[in-house]
């Protein structure tokens, strides 16, 4: 039935890429109608059938194709059937699918012209299906057979399948001195194995042992002179007899066989003519160097030389976007220091042992720049060592491999007044020779680097009226600005969205999305990314994953196949799209459901974001935290009767303030709910978290601020919350020096409106200039901030304040203590059920709060106190569990002593001694209810004057903290709650 989607074609296959061929279903040319009253039935009854996956090719009778032949590849896979259509990187090819191919069988012959280049080069296989992975294949002029015990002639490439304990034999008649070669290829055709080969005589002595080499990827080549005459055998097996599920190879045996493995230089500036000499060859001495013109795609490899008898894989080089520079033609003498400057690429050698090339690199104080070195990576011998020293040699850098490679790189921050630094290149082991070539670039701050990659797929399959959903990964090296997406290779009608990734955003969401009516399609797809903030242009390609295979050939990153695949059962439909992204909130999702006829199939959803997870340490691992993680509130499932569902999106509270995708995908289930016959998502979404506050304020000034007593202005203005956000919010001014009293508002759940009075002592620093803002953000969660609010302060001189009287309420029902406590993450709150005296009592959050200097705090603690001066200190306070609660003061601008240092402590304790910090002990157990403390000041402490105040629960749960005052006498406390007074005197109220 799905055959309908093509055009019947009889035309003769024709070279190019893109050629398709019509190809009968199974059933179309078997004879009876019992068959195809079958699949009719199972179409008819059974719709889930039609859901297929894309084509998939899991082994192939062989791996290489002969030039200028054809070559019948025997495919074995999951729906192969056709009509198909067979892309490559090559420039030139021509294939057809022979009749006898079947769904899970497929036939193909395909032919190269005779001036193919050899090397590995991906196919796909693209179908009514969607689009398969690359299949990778050797080319070169070898014959190619399946792996035999006997070779009937010379040269020979086999192919097959190794892995376990197997052995595989092959044997050859071979002549005394003649040279052979013996090469395997599997991980750089994508296989798992680690091949060994052996070399036996006819009497089965071992003549040659070859295993895996880093310069082939882990691959293995032997060149052996043979002794006499005679019959020998090959062996090839895995190295530890395992193999892996991919265990491809191809076993070429010849004498005539030529290989490049190195071309010089590495990286070049693109040109329309580009030099290179070819390295660790066995090519005769006229085809050792070439003059090409270079593509911009940033890898490729080095087009082979017309030999017959060229295998293997080319050689792979770069395109940089660095103007180039030779080290050769620079250096004038050796160990010269060679003076370069920044933003250029040196092609480079370590020619001999123990050499070591120095550069001198011309810098700008106080910026950065990047040195990358290029050399093993590539193939080159060089295992690179860099070291960065200043013009008196002293080391400020040295670096060796990195994580995924052995090739350094460093990022250096050059210091004040320096212009001029050393950079040296030598081998790790103080070897060298032709083949240790190197490419450095130096790349300054303003040039700063990005990598793309095309993330957790090979392939786009477009499905007809729904979106596919891809993901793009960036490395940003010194660059964290926005990207601007280019696709290639995307079909007419197809929408794309979005097409750029966010400043600082290390991954993006990005949909296909397919018209339903759309010409069959098959393609391969170009992605790149520019820089839209640096002053300098730089564009990168978007590539495939790195595997094995393409760590010696990156070029095999760069397509990513395309193409249309089967209409879907059903499609997601937002209901009302999500227009806000509100932090600590639940924000609900409302999808709709359309279902094609006949397709009743059960549902689950699931959520796809941009963010990266978050990592948390858990004992000796790292886990993900599932608190800061976008995340759904439950993974939802329906079944086949709904058409619509609501999720629960869970915005974590501290999620940093940058544009984020995200999309649903659901699954449809089979009938029995334990396969997935078809998935689908939404189009991709993009929002920025928003705080659920929102602050306004009515005056941004300058407002009247006053340095002592008298009229001052106030900082007035509005909270206003997201609906459900019920939090208490701080109000607090941010800028102030150091030193400088706090201005903050406490506003309750229950209120929206808050003013802050504009009172400083009178003996204050400048903060006329300050760049000061308002800030409101919640009590509970101090990452949920509002909006920022620039205001400016007139400051005027006032009067000196009101004398004291006897007795001053430092926390008596003031909420605004809670505030001027509460920065940063360190949060008291004010406590209304359970105060010890008045309406409120203050509940601290472990560790503790503290505020070095209160506003308006100077009191004078003396002996004999006068007007304004104490003596005494009366407090509750009260602690369920932990190990111990302590009240502290500043005295004198400072924190009392630590442990191992003189002078006064300044704090008081109860429960266990603080390890660190030593203090006058009250009780030698945490008071569990509320317990009423009464020092003598002066005798704890001597004479000091009191600035701030530290509460501190420490540990455990949260200590409470109330009634705290300053007495002048004993008698002049106020009567603790229920006790007649004694004192006619009103107790004052501190003043502020």
């Amino acid at each position: 039935m799905r055959d309908l989607l093509f055009t019947l074609s009889d035309n003769p296959p024709v070279s190019g890429q893109s050629i398709t061929y019509y190809l009968r279903k199974p059933w179309a040319y078997r004879s009876g109608w019992s068959v195809a009253f079958c699949l009719l039935a199972s179409w008819l009854f059974f719709p889930s059938l039609l859901q297929a996956d894309p084509p998939k090719v899991t082994t192939s009778n062989l791996y290489g194709l002969q030039i200028g032949a054809k070559t019948t590849l025997d495919l074995r896979g999951i729906n192969l059937a056709g009509p198909i259509t067979v892309l490559s990187t090559l420039p030139e090819f021509s294939y057809e699918l022979q009749e006898r191919s079947v769904d899970r069988r497929a036939f193909l012959d395909i032919s190269l012209p005779a001036d193919t280049s050899p090397g590995i080069y991906p196919f796909w296989i693209a179908n009514a299906e969607g689009i398969s992975s690359p299949i990778l294949l050797g080319v070169d002029h070898l014959k190619q057979a399946v792996f035999q015990e006997q070779v009937e002639s010379l040269p020979i490439s086999f192919s097959g399948r190794v892995g376990g304990p197997l052995i595989l034999k092959t044997t050859f008649e071979g002549q005394a001195d003649q040279q052979m070669i013996f090469e395997v290829e599997s991980t750089r055709l994508g296989s798992d194995i680690r091949p060994v080969l052996e070399l036996q005589d006819a009497n089965g002595i071992p003549l040659a042992w070859g295993h895996g080499e880093n310069r082939l990827g882990g691959d293995v080549r032997m060149i052996v002179t043979l002794p006499t005459s005679g019959k020998y055998t090959v062996k090839l097996h895995d190295l530890t007899f395992k193999g892996g599920r991919v265990n491809q190879f191809r076993l070429k045996i010849g004498s005539d066989l030529y290989y490049t493995d190195l071309a010089f230089p590495l990286g070049t500036h693109a040109a329309d003519q580009v030099g290179f000499e070819l390295l660790k060859t066995n090519l005769p001495e006229g085809y050792r160097s070439l003059q090409m013109p270079l593509k911009p795609t940033k890898y490729q490899p080095l087009p082979q030389p017309p030999v017959v008898g060229m295998t293997g894989p080319s050689p792979a080089i770069f395109v940089s976007d660095l103007p180039d520079q030779s080290e050769a033609e620079l250096r004038t003498a050796p160990n010269e220091a060679v003076t370069v400057p920044l933003g250029v690429g040196i092609n480079g050698r370590i020619s001999q042992p123990g050499e070591v090339d120095r550069y001198r690199i011309e810098v700008t104080p106080g910026t950065k720049f990047q040195a990358e070195l290029v050399a093993n990576r590539m193939g080159s011998e060089l295992d690179a060592v860099m070291i960065l020293r200043d013009k008196n040699r002293k080391v400020l850098l040295n670096k060796d491999d990195q994580a995924v490679s052995v090739d350094p790189v460093f990022t250096y921050q050059v210091p004040k007044n320096v212009n001029e630094v050393f950079l040296e290149i030598r081998d790790l082991l103080s070897n060298g020779g032709e083949d240790s070539v190197y490419r450095l670039e130096l790349r300054p701050s303003t040039m700063a680097d990005f990598h793309l990659t095309f993330a957790e797929a090979d392939a786009v399959q477009l499905l007809p009226g729904g979106s596919t959903m891809a993901r793009i990964a960036v490395e940003r090296n010194g660059y964290n600005g926005r990207i601007q997406l280019r696709f290639a290779g995307v079909p007419d009608g197809v929408e794309v969205h979005p097409q750029e990734i966010p400043a600082k955003a290390t991954e993006m969401l990005v949909t296909f999305t397919t018209p339903e009516e759309i010409e069959p399609y098959a393609g391969l797809l170009s992605i790149t990314g520019t820089n839209l903030d640096g002053p300098v242009p730089v564009t990168r390609p978007v590539l495939l994953e790195e595997t094995q295979a393409s760590m010696l050939q990156p070029w095999l990153r760069n397509a990513i196949g395309i193409a249309t695949g089967p209409k879907l059962p059903f499609h997601l439909v937002w209901e009302e799209p999500p227009q806000g992204l509100p932090k600590d909130h639940f924000l609900p999702l409302k999808l709709l459901i359309q279902r094609e006829e006949g397709h009743e199939g059960g549902l689950r959803f699931k959520l796809a974001t941009s963010q990266k997870p978050p990592q948390r340490r858990e004992r000796n691992r790292f886990v993900t935290d599932v608190e800061k993680t976008l995340r759904l509130k439950e993974e939802k499932a329906i079944d086949g009767e709904q058409n619509e569902v609501e999720l629960t999106l869970m915005v974590p509270a501290d999620l940093p303030g940058m544009p984020y995708d995200f999309a649903i995908k659901a699954e449809m289930l089979n009938e029995a709910g334990n396969k997935v016959i078809a998935t689908a998502s939404t189009p991709v979404f993009r929002l920025t978290p928003q705080s659920p506050l929102q602050l306004k304020v009515d005056n941004q000034g300058p407002i009247l601020a006053r340095l002592g007593a008298g009229e001052t202005g106030e900082i007035t203005g509005e909270v206003v919350r997201t609906q459900g956000f019920n939090h208490h919010v701080l109000v607090r001014v941010e800028g102030l020096p150091n030193k400088v009293p706090p201005l903050a508002a406490w506003v309750f759940s229950n209120q929206s409106k808050f003013s802050i009075p504009v009172h400083f002592p009178q003996e204050m620093p400048d903060i006329q200039k300050a760049d000061l803002k308002v800030v409101a953000l919640s009590v509970l969660r101090p990452e949920l901030q509002s909006n920022p609010v620039p205001i400016k302060l007139d400051v005027q001189p006032g009067s000196a304040p009101e004398p004291l009287g006897n007795f001053v309420s430092i926390f008596e029902d003031q909420p605004e203590m809670a505030a001027w406590l509460s920065k940063d993450k360190l949060i008291a709150l004010i406590n209304p059920k359970d105060p010890f005296s008045g309406k409120y009592s203050l509940r601290v959050l472990p560790p503790q709060v503290h505020q070095p200097q209160m506003p308006g705090w100077a009191y004078a603690i003396r002996e004999n106190p006068g007007p304004g001066e104490f003596r005494y200190l009366r407090f509750a306070w009260k602690k369920v569990e932990g190990a111990r609660v302590l009240l502290q003061f500043n005295a004198n601008g400072a924190w009392g002593a630590r442990k191992g240092q003189d002078g006064p402590e300044y704090r008081y304790l109860a429960g266990e001694v603080h390890p660190r910090l030593p203090a006058i002990t009250v009780s030698e157990k945490i008071p569990s209810d509320w317990q009423v403390v009464t020092r003598d000041l002066f005798a704890d402490f001597g004479e000091f004057t009191l600035n701030g105040l530290a509460l501190t629960p420490e540990d455990g749960k949260e200590a409470g903290f109330d009634h705290i005052g300053l007495a002048r006498s004993k008698e002049d406390f106020p009567p603790l709650p229920g006790a007649k007074s004694k004192k006619k005197e009103p107790a004052a109220k501190a003043k502020q």
